[in-house]
């Protein structure tokens, strides 16, 4: 960060200055006026700012400037802050009564400087990846944003689905078919590839002890037979090699260790009753997961069964598999006791993904969209 404050100056209306920790209580107050305006969904208090400024201070390419009216309050803000993963991210704010002034567009212009100067200091060689993530309810920021080189490329929202009582399979006719994929960034977190049918030559069934709930398919790619059953954490490795084809082709992922998958699969490890596994039924090899787990209530919103990863392997896709496994994780929640099952979804595609999870009765939330910056200069 420089010495003086000329790096933080975005226009001539506002006083400008980089972020220091005193400014926190400002900025949260401004955040609160915000999201209470905009009724957002992304929400961020004083904890998370400061967690977020104490750890991404110090990495080389953040940078953060805060604009204050000459003589009075705080009217907005904006940073770029790196992940740890070689991408760079922009974050604007401004007070709802100092918008329709062109001053997010300028903060925009401001951010996008301010990344290719740091880019080209510390990754010269490589591509900028510069990304925002906001409400999709914030057209007017949507619009502007495509108007100064970006581009939405992921969606992200959660969906839920009540379980009045026993889930049954859906009959579906004339499906898509269609890839989802996702990045694992967090820990609600889908990547896809299905059918949303069931084969004809199917047969499924449902019994009081979910050990005895298995589904047997025919894929019509290898002609293998397949079985869900439940996952027991013996098999987690297994899983492991499963999800890393699943993302070997998904851009900016990496393989997952065996060290990353023991610190991942905590959650899934303590609830091992509620997730499921497709093999086959010749060699009983894993090539599909729905790994799970309960989230508790607050107290007011009831316990609900989360799906935490669901994936199958390419050589199995377009069988209905994903459909068995969601429906097969479904039946173990409400055999449990639990009203509602969730999952969260992260998909290049949003549209074709709502269509697949909807057929499988889930209801989405509002949704948040990655853009990502595309007028950066091209790898040297």
């Amino acid at each position: 960060m420089a010495n003086d404050d000329h790096g933080a100056v975005v226009e001539a209306t506002l006083d400008w200055s980089f972020v220091t920790p005193a400014d926190l209580p400002e900025l949260s107050d401004l955040r609160a006026a915000i999201e209470y305006f905009d009724d957002s969904i992304d929400h961020t208090d004083i904890f998370d700012l400061s967690a977020s400024f104490y750890k991404y201070s110090a990495m080389p390419g953040w940078i953060a400037t805060i604009g204050r009216v000459k003589g009075g309050g705080v009217a907005a803000y904006g940073s770029v802050h790196p992940d740890g993963t070689g991408r760079l991210w922009v974050r604007l704010a401004v007070h709802p009564t100092a918008r329709h002034k062109q001053l997010g567009r300028k903060l925009v212009r401001w951010a996008v400087k301010r990344a290719l100067e740091c880019h080209e200091q510390h990754s010269p060689d490589s591509r900028l990846w510069l990304g925002y993530l906001l409400d999709e309810r914030q057209a007017g920021l949507r619009h502007m944003l495509a108007e100064e080189g970006f581009r939405a490329e992921r969606w992200f929202f959660d969906a839920h689905r009540v379980l009045l009582e026993e889930p049954s399979w859906p009959t579906i006719t004339e499906p898509p078919r269609y890839e989802i994929k996702a990045s694992p960034a967090e820990v609600e977190v889908l990547a896809v590839e299905a059918d949303v049918s069931l084969p004809e030559s199917a047969a499924f069934s449902i019994a009081n002890n979910p050990s005895s709930f298995e589904a047997s398919t025919l894929s019509a790619e290898t002609g293998a037979a397949l079985r869900i059953i439940p996952y027991t954490p013996e098999r987690s490795d297994e899983v492991r090699l499963v999800l890393n084809q699943v993302w070997e082709h998904t851009p900016g992922t990496t393989p997952v260790t065996t060290i990353e998958w023991q610190e991942q699969m905590q959650l899934v490890n303590q609830f091992a009753g509620f997730s499921w596994l497709a093999v086959t039924t010749t060699s009983d090899e894993v090539v599909g997961y729905a790994l799970n787990t309960i989230l508790s209530g607050d107290g007011i919103a009831p316990d609900e069964g989360w799906t935490l990863r669901l994936g199958v392997a390419p050589s199995s896709r377009h069988n209905g598999v994903a459909t068995a496994l969601l429906q097969a994780s479904s039946g173990s929640f409400w055999r449990a006791g639990l009203s509602q099952a969730g999952l969260g979804m992260d998909t290049d595609d949003p549209e074709l993904a709502l269509e697949f999870f909807r057929r499988c009765g889930y209801t989405p939330d509002d949704r948040l969209v990655q853009f990502r910056y595309h007028n950066a200069p091209s790898t040297r």
